[in-house]
């Protein structure tokens, strides 16, 4: 279970079935905050 009040990139809801493979990344920023994630589609 996440905890929806933390503010990391993991509580925006993205759907990535439609994406090809591969190694993505996503960038967030959130005033002075910068998170980068990265992720793998399989």
């Amino acid at each position: 279970m996440e905890d929806v009040n933390s503010s990391t990139a993991s509580d925006y809801n993205i759907h990535l079935s439609h994406l090809p493979c591969g190694m993505y990344f996503l960038k967030v920023t959130d005033g002075e905050l910068n998170i980068t994630e990265k992720f793998i589609v399989k």
